[in-house]
């Protein structure tokens, strides 16, 4: 089995844990779970989530104070592609339904996507043989965008300060829940 990468790995999802180290949790984790931040990195936060019967999770993420917006890329432990998630407290998309989103690194090539809407928050993948691709974006921008195409929300741009820093982390992280 290929060790995803954000370099090392891929960045995935848990289903429910988002975590900011300046703000209470962004979102609410599954039952028993438990969001560990151990590194902020310019508007990143990283941390590391652990629900009893579930795979051991490794994340990053950023909050927006004003609106309480997060954005979070994940991977759990014997996954195999990045998990991403848009949360904002205003939504209330009904569970299952499609929504196009497109992310835009810097001024590379954009990335659509159709994730997933449940409630205040969508959710989509990067396959594992795009993550080099993301890293390398991800790193070396200064920002990225979020737009919804055929809806209503405004596009979200996001800093990348300390990208690059919080990408070292996630993937010594990721190290750990993936080695042997």
């Amino acid at each position: 089995m290929t060790r995803p990468s954000l370099r090392l790995l891929t960045v995935g999802l848990l289903a429910g844990a988002a975590f900011s180290l300046q703000t209470p949790a962004l979102a609410a984790p599954p039952p028993g779970a438990m969001a560990s931040p151990y590194y902020h990195a310019g508007n990143w936060d990283a941390f590391t989530a652990h629900a009893p019967g579930r795979p051991a999770v490794c994340g990053i993420g950023t909050h927006n104070p004003n609106d309480h917006r997060s954005f979070t890329l994940r991977f759990e432990a014997g996954g195999t592609q990045l998990l991403l998630r848009a949360l904002k407290p205003s939504w209330t998309i009904p569970s299952g339904t499609s929504v196009n989103v497109v992310m835009q690194i810097g001024h590379g090539a954009p990335w659509p996507a159709t994730a997933t809407g449940n409630g205040q928050q969508i959710d989509w993948t990067i396959p594992a043989v795009q993550s080099q691709s993301f890293e390398t974006q991800f790193r070396q921008a200064a920002s990225m965008t979020l737009s919804f195409p055929g809806g209503t929300e405004p596009i979200w741009t996001l800093g990348l300060n300390g990208s690059s820093a919080i990408t070292d982390a996630f993937n010594r992280c990721v190290g750990q829940i993936t080695a042997p």
